[in-house]
């Protein structure tokens, strides 16, 4: 009776020891990173990112559900990803997941967010299989958003994410203006670079002429002139 007695007491107590641990699983989230180069780590930046935000922030992720497993796992991990952004944010970041492939509806709100359609391989049976699919997410603060078009791998998702929360955040930008007439290169041409400043600052092209205003620039750039700039422009600089 004793033994039976001590058996059914150390069972309730490992009963007890599940219920707990499941309840502080669903009230806190930790995910231990052992990775080498310590991807799943939020960086520094992006914690005091999340600590400044003045107002919430809302990221939908589209992500169809009959991924295969290694695009499934990209969706586990941006999953996660978000899960630690709203921890950090104190609930300032809040997130939802959509199939975009219930229906029509779905899938006409996800490109409109900007969300790109992906034809992904597919292997059923024997056979490969191309397949449409959705990976993507819009960042949402206020009546502003920007768009994460395909998330099809974490490498460099972290900083992806939190330029677009910071590019929302930041309201009153420093404006950069692009001198143009003289053959200078035109944002075509820089896309790259003038996508990295379009996170802090706001950037337009400018023309030294009668509508020009030095004092609404915090810089002027000049890239790659191929003609002269006329002493009168440059007086201006």
């Amino acid at each position: 009776m004793k033994t039976r007695k001590k058996v059914t007491i150390a069972a309730l107590l490992v009963l007890g020891m599940i219920i707990l641990f499941n309840y502080l699983a669903n009230q806190f989230f930790l995910r231990l990173d052992f990775t080498q180069d310590q991807r799943f780590t939020l960086s520094k930046a992006t914690k005091n990112i999340l600590k400044d935000l003045k107002e919430p922030v809302t990221i939908t992720a589209y992500f169809s559900g009959n991924l295969p497993p290694e695009l499934d796992q990209v969706k586990r991990d941006f999953r996660d990803m978000l899960i630690e952004y709203a921890d950090r944010s104190h609930g300032m970041v809040d997130y939802e997941f959509v199939d975009p492939m219930k229906d029509d509806k779905l899938k006409s709100q996800a490109q409109q967010a900007g969300v790109q359609q992906l034809q992904i391989q597919v292997q059923e049976k024997d056979q490969i299989k191309a397949q449409i699919a959705y990976m993507g997410a819009s960042v949402h603060m206020g009546e502003q958003s920007e768009a994460l078009p395909r998330i099809q791998s974490m490498s460099g998702m972290e900083y992806e994410l939190s330029s677009a929360i910071k590019k929302l955040a930041v309201t009153d930008k420093p404006v950069v203006g692009l001198v143009q007439g003289h053959g200078e290169l035109t944002f075509a041409k820089i896309w790259q670079a003038k996508q990295e400043l379009d996170v802090l600052y706001k950037t337009e092209l400018v023309k030294l002429d009668s509508s020009f205003k030095p004092d609404k620039y915090r810089t002027l750039a000049i890239i790659d002139p191929t003609d002269s700039i006329p002493p009168d422009q440059l007086a201006k600089l």
